[in-house]
């Protein structure tokens, strides 16, 4: 049984971080695309809108701007 559940949380840490790497990815791709959009849909100007913005990275990759 040891081994079993080993495995089993192996499987489900790489999974994790599969899910993580992909949903980080769309969410950073598609969070410019929307909100240029709508902001430029509201009103704003080209120039107060801040075009190709990247999250900055942390030590640990992590893709979130804090």
């Amino acid at each position: 049984m040891g081994l079993i559940n080993t495995i089993r949380n192996l499987g489900g840490s790489i999974g994790v971080a599969v899910w993580n790497s992909i949903l980080n990815s769309k969410v950073n791709d598609d969070l410019v695309k929307n909100v240029t959009k709508a902001a430029l849909a509201k009103g704003a100007t080209p120039t107060q809108v801040v075009v190709g913005y990247k999250p900055r990275y942390t030590r640990l990759g992590c893709g979130f701007a804090f």
